[in-house]
């Protein structure tokens, strides 16, 4: 899938986290200030729906493809209210599959 290149800066951001860092916790001026543009107003007037980790948004294919998922969108006090969002790192599954019966 190929990310919108608006978000391209936000991919690079969050892949160049040391490996150590499995959180980071923005606020969504500061994700304007990395994509050097402003989000657009639906980041905030839909909320979660617009920050879901479905891979058919533009916005997730950016954070999805550097490994991250959102975790959480908050909305703190204000006025204005100081909207942030959490990304977590995805942990690769080390659990092996299950083997189809009859094989090694």
């Amino acid at each position: 899938m190929r990310i919108g290149s608006k978000y391209v800066p936000l991919t690079a951001y969050l892949r160049a986290q040391p490996p150590e860092v499995s959180s980071v916790t923005l606020m969504l001026a500061e994700v304007e200030v990395i994509i050097g543009a402003p989000l657009p107003r639906s980041a905030v007037t839909a909320g979660r729906s617009w920050w879901t980790n479905a891979p058919v948004q533009p916005q997730a294919q950016a954070w999805r493809s550097a490994g991250w998922t959102v975790a959480s969108l908050w909305r703190g006090g204000g006025p204005p209210p100081l909207w942030t969002v959490t990304f977590t790192r995805v942990v690769s599954d080390t659990i092996t599959p299950p083997r189809a019966p009859g094989r090694p």
